[in-house]
């Protein structure tokens, strides 16, 4: 995101003005969607579609690979920003002290975290501003927040690597195993783009 440029929301198919939907709590709802069991990867593509596209009634999709292509794209285009790891910002010479593997955080577990850390860094109240802080903002605004906000002290227990034990380090070993314990993620969350790649797989097979 840069200052000068204006938020694109929207893009033009075939020859239509498709409008978007880039609330953060929208963003946050497709991941819902993406981590249901119930639903097949092809109904999770039709309904993500008509969250994110406010015309969604107007506009014509004539088929399935066209539907899925258009979330992809929406998906690479307008949602997907750079590695979501970039939330706990690392120099080269610190890199070695990082868990790159290690499950960052997720929306529903970490929500009153995010919100207490907002509210204290920002004073944005994020439940209030649920449908107009866009899903950018958002995320420029949660890379930013300070190192000692709930949030950041929950991304650093649970990516920095616990090193090994000795006898000088005990006590800050076991300080470090009881705070990653406290702050563990009970679950593992899926990215926006997984089941894409299932659902093309599907279609094309059963041409």
């Amino acid at each position: 995101m840069r200052l000068t440029d204006e938020i694109q929301d929207q893009f033009l198919y075939r020859g239509q003005a498709v409008y978007l939907d880039l609330a953060f709590s929208t963003v946050m709802k497709l991941q819902d969607l993406e981590n249901d069991d119930q639903l097949s990867d092809i109904s999770k593509i039709s309904i993500g579609l008509q969250m994110l596209i406010k015309n969604y009634d107007e506009i014509e999709i004539p088929d399935l690979m066209t539907k899925i292509n258009m979330y992809k794209f929406i998906v690479s285009e307008f949602i997907s920003l750079k590695d979501e790891q970039e939330a706990q910002e690392q120099t080269p010479s610190e890199s070695e002290k990082y868990d790159s593997g290690a499950e960052i955080f997720d929306y529903h577990e970490d929500a009153e975290r995010l919100y207490a850390s907002f509210l204290v860094d920002y004073n944005i109240d994020l439940i209030e501003q649920k449908h107009t802080l866009h899903w950018y903002k958002f995320i420029a605004l949660f890379r930013g927040l300070s190192k000692d906000t709930p949030m950041k002290e929950a991304i650093y227990y649970r990516t920095v690597k616990i090193p090994a034990e000795t006898k000088y380090n005990k006590e800050h070993v076991q300080q470090l195993r009881k705070a990653k314990n406290a702050v563990k993620l009970k679950k593992q969350t899926n990215t926006l783009q997984s089941g894409l790649a299932k659902a093309s797989q599907f279609l094309k097979g059963s041409r």
